[in-house]
């Protein structure tokens, strides 16, 4: 049915921004930026883990795995902490999950 992928492609599509944003923000950050010794080296850390954090939840929901699902309902608890926009943007994000049951997109 084409009305449950229309349901599906917003997920989608935010699941292609997080892969996008992980691979070129951390491309970005080491090779881009000029490393100087005033930054610190736990900025650094930092970085890669969240890059690399965006970059697996990102796979993990355009391929359709279940565990992308779970680490992206872990990234919207963790985004839920950024008041007021992350706080927004989680709610509405979970509201939709609900709405369109979306968990039944993954195997």
């Amino acid at each position: 049915m084409m009305g449950e992928e229309d349901d599906f492609s917003r997920i989608y599509w935010t699941g292609i921004l997080l892969l996008m944003g992980g691979i070129f923000g951390t491309f970005f950050h080491l090779y881009l930026v000029p490393q100087s010794e005033t930054m610190p080296k736990e900025a650094l850390v930092f970085v890669l883990i969240v890059g690399f954090w965006n970059t697996i939840t990102g796979i993990g929901i355009v391929a359709r795995y279940r565990w992308g699902f779970y680490l992206f309902k872990f990234y919207l608890c963790v985004l839920y902490i950024g008041f007021p926009i992350g706080t927004y943007v989680a709610k509405k994000y979970f509201e939709y999950i609900k709405e369109h049951s979306i968990e039944k997109y993954y195997r």
